[in-house]
């Protein structure tokens, strides 16, 4: 429905009635000022069936329309009268007749939106006061409601830049002001803008009130957008979307989703390799054994100078580096010894790195694996097949060592605690570290992967060992601690699971860990249980896999980086798992969304005479943003007083600086409560439920980004903080807002399952470290090898815990918000 014309009229135009009834509800009335830009006159539309009617545009205020228009009102019956005046824009035949309105019905609330350019203020007066008389801006999406005539304005700049149209809901009519016309052509202020509302009436309005029809299907989905029923259902998302991805990760181990493992890479031919390591070596590894026995209880330097001669004695060159790291109180230094075995057949561009750490993780000395490192490091000097360096890496321990080595080979290490390496090959192209403490012969071997921050080798490495050592020579392999394995459903999921842990915790599992953050794919092999193999299988799967190796001319990068294993030769990639974690952070999001909307609706007595009128839509409440951000930013930054401290104390002030946090954690609700109920002038004090769910929608909308944008760096990680920090989603409502005590203890224990502190202790209890272990292996992960775990459990998941936290035992003050 158009109001006017902006170009010349054409020639024998239709006569038009002063008034016409279009509908039921609807009554044209013409503002009798026809002329060149007016056409028959500027349309005015007088809406609804009750005592109550809206206006939409009045004209240029000519006598003939106000005593037409007051003529109209007494026809419709005693007692009927306007409740408001819409109008489109601020041109002159639109608003004109506002002053005469006000005159005749003092009190009526007359809306415009404000221009974009700001003109208001300079041709109006100040706050867009239109010739004596001041307008209420209109909100796009903003409802006016009377019986009989249920509006939404839709901001459609074009014409002006403070044009508006109205979306008449019950007829599935558009009153569209002067962007559409009857006849003619309008004039626009942008033509980029107007496109919006071309393609927005075509979806919108069929149909005209002249006709009477409608579908209804529009008018519906307006309608049910604005319901309040409709903030029901974002809690029953977010469980469906939570209960979804865990499902969806319990389906991974069946056949149907996963995949068996191949070898994309065709250059590594582990199943041409023959190897040839045995006979007169085994002698050669019993008398390196002698001569590592004989340094079992000696300094690491003493150690390496025992040890370096012999490398020398194989006509190699050899170095040292000192590294010294300090966390948790602890110092952790050591000598590394490394010798570089030349490629007769290479030009010192590329290399394989043979790790033996003289200590594993488990502190038990390696004397097995240094002797089998120094006897394969003489067997490989006597082929001249290589194409590659080989380097042999002895470190004092499994993590800070390599860790030192690496970092300095790439010349990413901090000089104060790490010196250089005086002694290089080319780049990296593969890493095996021995971890061989166990004596007699072996049964299987187990592969050790996993990397420093949930990263993982190229699934081409790890399958190349498998055919090798599976294949080849007839050693079972086994992944995650999984000794005995079945392939049925139950070991494939815990395989998966406990890879998912591993991966989650991001620590380093082996002296291979070090490696992976610079994409040299590395894994850790440790021979396992009571068998007939000895040290020469081993050694043969060693020189096996460096030949495969060998062959290669570039990095492994044709298989799978991101992957789940549950058994050997059984996997899930990136994209068969993603979801899962994904649907997991949604439901933060949803709620984030959720909470956002409501906070938009009034809780106080405008509300709740709403409802009681049956009205579908609430009034629109101005959002208060300054002091919600503000509390959020505020918690965020605090969360960086826990990262530290947990970071950088001694072992021996963790425990108790824990027991402290666990307390103030768990006394913070009732302290936060207290502040905000308060009345004194501070930003927790006198919160409104607004600002409380705005705070709970900034919160959870940040963790729900952190974590779907951290599922694809760290898928396990993303879905394990996800389902811990799952009862925050719902803990959405202050327990003074409930009547019933036992639903608040629920929520009250709820919330302190889902805190960080509870899972950590737990964490310690379950792994028999206790608290001071746990603690110091996330400090040491931290200053040595760069764990970004801490991060996310401080500075991401504790935030939005302090947040539900002063959400649920938030006071909940009277509030005064404004509508329009």
């Amino acid at each position: 429905m158009s109001s006017s014309s902006q170009a010349a009229a054409p020639p024998q135009l239709p006569t038009l009635p002063e008034t016409t009834r279009l509908s039921p509800g609807c009554i044209r009335i013409l503002a009798g000022n026809p002329g060149k830009f007016t056409l028959q006159g500027t349309n005015t539309y007088l809406l609804g069936t009750g005592p109550s009617r809206l206006l939409i545009d009045t004209g240029e205020g000519k006598p003939s329309w106000l005593a037409t228009l007051r003529r109209v009102l007494a026809e419709e019956g005693e007692g009927t009268t306007l409740a408001g005046v819409l109008l489109t824009h601020w041109h002159r035949d639109h608003v004109g007749g506002v002053a005469d309105i006000l005159r005749e019905w003092p009190g009526t609330r007359v809306y415009k939106r404000r221009r974009a350019d700001g003109e208001d203020e300079e041709q109006h007066g100040e706050g867009g006061d239109v010739a004596g008389w001041k307008a209420l801006d209109i909100a796009d999406g903003q409802r006016f409601c009377v019986p009989g005539a249920s509006l939404t304005a839709v901001y459609t700049p074009g014409h002006t830049t403070d044009h508006t149209v109205f979306v008449w809901e019950e007829e599935d009519a558009l009153f569209t002001g002067d962007n559409v016309l009857g006849h003619g052509t309008s004039v626009f202020e942008d033509l980029g803008d107007i496109t919006e509302l071309l393609i927005y009436s075509q979806h919108i309005s069929r149909t005209t009130s002249r006709t009477g029809q409608q579908d209804g299907a529009i008018a519906g989905a307006l309608q049910l957008r604005r319901d309040p029923r409709i903030l029901k259902l974002p809690p029953y998302l977010s469980l469906l979307c939570i209960v979804v991805g865990v499902a969806w990760l319990l389906l991974l181990p069946l056949d149907e989703y996963s995949r068996r493992t191949y070898i994309s890479e065709n250059a590594l031919l582990p199943g041409q390799v023959h190897t040839y390591f045995s006979g007169s070596d085994q002698n050669i590894f019993r008398a390196y054994k002698h001569e590592v026995a004989s340094l079992a209880g000696k300094t690491n330097p003493e150690i390496n100078d025992g040890l370096e001669p012999l490398l020398r004695g194989f006509g190699l060159k050899t170095a040292r580096q000192n590294f010294t790291y300090h966390a948790a109180g602890h110092t952790y230094a050591g000598e590394n010894l490394y010798a570089i075995l030349q490629a007769p057949r290479g030009d010192a561009t590329e290399a394989i790195v043979l790790v033996a750490a003289w200590e594993n993780v488990r502190r038990e000395l390696n004397r097995n694996g240094i002797p089998l490192a120094l006897t394969l490091l003489r067997y490989f000097k006597r082929w001249s097949l290589w194409s590659k360096d080989i380097i042999l890496l002895i470190t004092p321990d499994s993590i800070a060592g390599p860790q030192a080595w690496v970092d300095a080979y790439h010349d990413a290490h901090n000089p104060a605690h790490v010196a250089g390496l005086p002694l290089k090959s080319g780049l990296l192209q593969g890493a095996i570290a021995i971890d061989y403490a166990q004596e007699g012969r072996f049964e299987s071997l187990h592969v050790v992967y996993d990397g420093v921050n949930g990263q993982l080798p190229n699934l081409d490495l790890i399958n190349s060992v498998v055919h090798i050592a599976q294949g080849q020579m007839g050693i079972g392999v086994a992944l995650q601690e999984m000794w005995r394995h079945d392939n049925r459903y139950g070991d494939r999921l815990r395989t998966m699971l406990r890879g998912m842990l591993r991966q989650g915790l991001g620590l380093a599992s082996g002296a291979h860990s070090a490696f992976i953050p610079y994409h040299v794919d590395a894994v850790t092999l440790r021979p396992f249980g009571q068998g007939w193999q000895d040290e020469m299988a081993m050694g043969r799967v060693i020189e096996g896999t460096f030949r495969s190796l060998n062959n290669l001319l570039e990095h492994l990068h044709q298989s799978f980086f991101f992957y789940l294993l549950m058994q050997r030769e059984r996997f899930v990639s990136i994209g068969t798992y993603l979801p899962s974690a994904m649907l997991v952070a949604a439901n933060f999001t949803i709620m984030a969304i959720a909470l956002w909307v409501k906070s938009g609706q009034p809780e106080d007595a405008a509300g709740e005479k709403a409802k009681q009128k049956g009205d579908s839509s609430l009034p629109t409440v101005e959002r208060e943003l300054f002091r919600p951000l503000a509390i959020v930013a505020l918690i965020h930054a605090i969360s960086v007083v826990p990262l530290y401290l947990f970071n950088h104390l001694p072992e021996s002030a963790l425990t108790p600086l824990f027991t402290i946090f666990a307390l103030l954690s768990a006394t913070l609700p009732p302290l936060l409560s207290h502040l905000s109920s308060s009345t004194s002038s501070t930003l927790f004090s006198s919160l409104t439920t607004q600002q409380l769910h705005l705070i709970k929608s900034f919160s959870l909308l940040l963790l729900g980004t952190a974590l779907s944008t951290l599922a694809t760096l760290n898928f396990s990680l993303s879905i394990i903080t996800g389902l811990l920090a799952a009862p925050l989603s719902f803990l959405t409502h202050p327990i003074k807002s409930h009547a019933s005590p036992v639903l608040g203890v629920v929520q009250v224990v709820l919330l302190h399952a889902a805190s960080p502190v509870t899972a950590v202790s737990v964490a310690a209890a379950l792994s028999g470290r206790g608290l001071a272990g746990v603690l110091r292996e996330a400090a040491v992960g931290w200053q040595v090898c760069g764990t970004y775990t801490p991060v996310v459990v401080w500075c991401v998941w504790w935030p939005a815990w302090v947040a539900g936290s002063l959400v649920l035992f938030g006071g909940k003050a009277k509030e005064k918000v404004k509508t329009t």
